[in-house]
């Protein structure tokens, strides 16, 4: 007994929230009729202000109708609610004249509007659209059309259910009779008007007000019950993410212990600021397994990117396009990471390369201070690389550069200075060797003509 009053019980909730469901769905939406003229252009027949708008193109339109040129009876829906609504079909009865021309299933789009017009031009000439509204009945045998003085009715069924709409103000059929058989010829165009729905026998419909007490609670239920299916889709989304990024960031890790880029950082130093493995060799546990600290961290990196991507399909699965926005610029900006990362990398062992061959170089050619000069190239070079990295990385190029040169003038001035105030007297033989070897080798003549006069000049002055 108490199993036959539960299925009582859920089998009328779901019949209340069906008809609830319809009558909602129908009650928000609004239908509205006009007239599209634009054959001719020109004299009595142009009128752009009466045109409807919004039209094909128009933002959030649905536009369900073909041709450039337009001679037709326009229906306009209107959907006031946040989600799309399905329209099963929408017939046109005009007096006798029957029009069912958009086939079923019509999308009215949540906050806008779907727009049925004519659906073929013909190839009369002129022409006969298959819904100009303002001659239903075609035209006679003597090339008159033949106008309708019957009041438009359409008919909108939403989830099997069929709403009447009246057009009271014949805008369909421009008042009973074609406005372009008349002498002016004027433009038959007219913008949307709003009608009203109506039951069958042509009053107010009421049979759905006492199930509109609960639309508000229908429309809270459905809204539920259509978000629980997205939510499990995201939830199993996320679950698989990150499966698959913990499994592809661990084949990251491996792949760079066996290339051996621990080792290569710890030449660098670079990754110094993730402990001891990077300068000194150490390794992070990972689970049971050694790893170092660069490669743990590009692994990182490449997990998070995966799992990244799906998040965004959940959140786009869950409706959240703003959130989903975010996160695509978020994915696609963490490459230029990766990027910024390995020119910093290959910047410090070039550098250090560099630098090393400058301190050779140096030591044994005797120039300066061999160890200063190594090091002067490898921030230079480092420099560098760290400009290329924040450029990849979107912070602005002028600013990179500025700041750049501004290091370059500082490193230039200090190096002066200290050259200036410490470096007089090295500067001054270093001159007067060149200056000495420059006027021996004038002329042919030898070095040892000076490097005589030079003992005897001392002694002179010595002697005075």
């Amino acid at each position: 007994m108490r199993m036959m009053l539960r299925v009582f019980i859920l089998s009328l909730l779901a019949v209340l929230l069906a008809a609830c469901g319809t009558a909602t769905a129908a009650s928000n939406l609004r239908v509205y009729a006009g007239y599209a003229d634009n054959l001719q252009t020109v004299d009595a027949r142009a009128n752009p202000t009466q045109f409807p708008n919004p039209w094909q193109g128009a933002s959030n339109v649905n536009f369900k109708g073909s041709g450039d040129r337009f001679d037709t009876g326009v229906i306009r829906i209107e959907n006031t609610s946040g989600g799309d609504v399905t329209v099963d079909q929408v017939t046109v009865d005009i007096g006798s004249k029957h029009y069912d021309l958009w086939g079923s299933n019509l999308r009215v789009p949540a906050n806008g509007s779907l727009i049925l017009a004519q659906t073929d031009m013909g190839t009369k000439n002129p022409p006969e659209p298959n819904f100009d509204t303002s001659e239903p009945n075609g035209v006679s045998t003597n090339g008159i059309a033949q106008g309708s003085v019957a009041t438009p009715a359409i008919h909108v069924r939403v989830n099997g259910t069929t709403t009447d709409y009246r057009d009271d103000g014949k805008i369909l059929n421009t008042g009973g009779t074609d406005k372009g058989d008349l002498a002016s010829a004027p433009n038959e165009s007219h913008q949307w008007q709003l009608i009203n729905a109506v039951n069958a026998a042509g009053s107010a419909p009421s049979g759905l007000s006492a199930l509109l007490l609960f639309a508000p609670l229908a429309a809270l239920l459905l809204s539920l019950f259509s978000f629980i299916p997205k939510l499990i889709g995201a939830l199993l989304l996320l679950l698989i993410g990150w499966w698959i990024a913990k499994l592809l960031g661990r084949l990251v890790v491996g792949l760079l212990e066996r290339v051996g880029l621990g080792a290569a950082a710890a030449r660098t130093g670079m990754f110094g600021f993730l402990g001891p493995s990077a300068s000194g060799g150490a390794t992070a546990v990972r689970g049971t397994t050694a790893v170092s600290r660069p490669s743990w961290l590009i692994g990182q990196i490449v997990k998070w990117f995966v799992f990244l991507i799906f998040v965004d399909l959940a959140v786009e699965a869950l409706g959240l396009a703003q959130v989903s926005d975010l996160l695509h610029r978020v994915i696609l900006w963490i490459p230029n990471l990766v990027v910024a990362l390995l020119v910093l990398f290959l910047g410090a062992l070039l550098a250090q390369f560099v630098g090393r061959l400058v301190r050779g170089a140096a030591a044994t050619g005797r120039v300066g201070n061999a160890g200063f000069l190594g090091r002067l190239v490898e921030y230079g070079i480092i420099a560098l690389a760290a400009v290329v990295a924040l450029n990849q990385l979107g912070i602005g190029a002028v600013f990179v550069d500025i700041l750049f040169a501004a290091v370059i003038a500082a490193l230039a001035l200090a190096a002066g200075l200290a050259f200036g105030l410490g470096g007089q007297n090295v500067a001054s033989r270093m001159w007067g060797q060149t200056y000495q070897g420059t006027q021996g080798s004038v002329g042919g003549t030898t070095r040892a003509l000076p490097e005589e006069k030079t003992p005897a000049t001392s002694t002179t002055r010595r002697q005075r």
